[in-house]
């Protein structure tokens, strides 16, 4: 008997589904319109406020494949 192929393998490992309202650094970068830097301080003031929650999910980031990805949902 012969061993799965790579495709199936992989086609076969599902990523977590995000629920409404997470939102990856990413996306709120890109809608926000501001760079790294400046996302990445608002969300981290907007945790240590208490007016954000982070919570990491699997997502098939392609090059790495699932990986924990921290989202952010704001109150």
């Amino acid at each position: 008997m012969k061993p799965p192929t790579l495709d199936h393998v992989k086609s076969n490992r599902k990523g977590d589904r995000v629920p409404p309202g997470w939102f990856s650094r990413e996306t709120l970068e890109k809608e926000w319109n501001l760079g790294t830097g400046q996302t990445t301080k608002l969300i981290r003031d907007s945790l240590q406020d208490g007016a954000a929650q982070m919570m990491k999910f699997r997502i098939d980031t392609g090059s790495r494949g699932l990986y924990p990805t921290p989202h952010y949902k704001f109150k």
